[in-house]
């Protein structure tokens, strides 16, 4: 037999760990940050991670005690094909939400969605009909396996998806200037395109290449699990060496305007993450913007009769995210409002005060005296680049 069951056990538990592992570290970054592009990450990755460990625990109990449970194996499956096509809408989502958060044409987007949709119930489905009606053949349902013509289809039926992903894909990395969160944003997207081609040739690449090249079912299982193996270890690295992955992305692409303002509501400066220009009070066509956010968000504290300051308003796809300090408010428009971007305002907040203390303490309204350039390097780094 061309399978070891040793290295195949080991291989299996290795994954298994990795995977855990992964959607840990996932998890606690969504429950810190708290953001939609988290929220699907989480999601889509413990689809993904829960139809591999599933493999793996099959290989585990069937290499390594000699057992074999058919109704439990006919369950696994189905969960494994819902799962793998729920997380192939999800790492659609994610991307679609990436290109509407920098502003990408939305047109015909919803058709997309619901065609996303479609397909995901009509491949799962099929799948499972095809496996309960039909008789196991050559290839073999022990390794859980579409037939090649059914594969085919499904292929090509996620073909177009795939095509218009790239196409956002390249709009979105041609809309980022900072090479830092360029380089985040293309290992996640490699990394994306990866699992999915992985889960893809896990679901039926074994019997088209059986059927049609006649390379043994048996190595390929053993190449998936050490491609696994791999892809695990890399998993692995990236979350080290890059642990705000995912949150400076959704935190780049999310924040569209930021405004410092003096606690009577006077603009002091703003900052348009979109245009690239940075406009002090004096010169700024949004003075009144301070006044406007002054007046809401006091007019809804009177309104309400709400004991604690109003932190954000959201009307459509945009919200207002407010944190005050001890001489300044600021404000972000955001595409997302979220805990993230409350704590990146407030450090903000936090070292303009600390550096500007006295003049802003004793603000006249001399505008000169804020520094454009180092504001604009605390702006990036603080509200960007962390």
């Amino acid at each position: 037999m061309i399978v070891n069951d040793s290295l195949m056990i080991i291989l299996a538990i290795f994954i298994m760990a990795i995977m855990i592992l992964c959607i840990v570290s996932f998890s606690t970054l969504w429950v810190k940050n708290q953001t939609r592009v988290n929220g699907l990450i989480v999601w889509y990755f413990g689809l993904f991670a829960g139809a591999i460990m599933l493999d793996c625990i099959r290989v585990v109990v069937i290499f390594g005690f000699g057992e074999y449970y058919p109704e439990l194996d006919n369950v696994a499956y189905v969960a494994k094909i819902i799962a793998i096509f729920i997380a192939f809408t999800l790492v659609s989502e994610i991307h679609i939400t990436l290109s509407e958060y920098i502003g990408y044409p939305q047109k015909h987007i919803s058709l997309l969605r619901y065609y996303l949709m479609a397909i995901a119930a009509i491949c799962a489905s099929s799948s499972v009909y095809w496996y309960y009606t039909t008789a196991p053949d050559a290839f073999g349902f022990y390794v859980y396996q579409l037939y090649p013509i059914l594969y085919l289809a499904i292929f090509l039926a996620y073909l177009p998806v795939a095509v218009v992903i790239f196409f956002r894909n390249l709009y979105i990395l041609r809309s980022v200037t900072k090479k830092s969160i360029y380089n985040n944003l293309l290992i996640f997207t490699i990394l994306s395109f990866v699992l999915v081609g992985e889960r893809g040739y896990n679901i039926g690449a074994y019997s088209l290449l059986y059927s049609f090249l006649n390379i043994p079912i048996e190595l390929s299982l053993i190449v998936n699990f050490v491609a696994l193996s791999i892809l695990s270890f890399i998993f692995i690295f990236v979350i080290l060496k890059y642990p705000n992955l995912m949150e400076s992305i959704g935190t780049y692409f999310s924040i569209k305007k930021l405004y410092i303002l003096k606690d009577n509501g006077l603009l002091i400066f703003n900052y348009d993450f979109e245009e690239k220009i940075f406009l002090d009070g004096s010169v700024s066509q949004e003075s009144l913007i301070g006044g406007f956010i002054y007046a809401i968000t006091e007019g809804l504290k009177d309104i309400l009769k709400a004991c604690e300051d109003i932190n954000s308003v959201t009307s459509g796809d945009r919200s207002f995210v407010i944190e005050r300090g001890e001489f300044v408010f600021g404000a972000l428009i955001v595409t997302a409002d979220s805990p993230l971007m409350h704590r990146k305002l407030i450090e903000f907040i936090k070292i303009l005060e600390r550096n500007y203390k006295k003049d802003l303490e004793n603000w006249t309204g001399e505008f000169t005296k804020f520094e454009e350039e180092k504001i604009k390097k605390w702006i990036f780094k603080i509200l960007r680049e962390n």
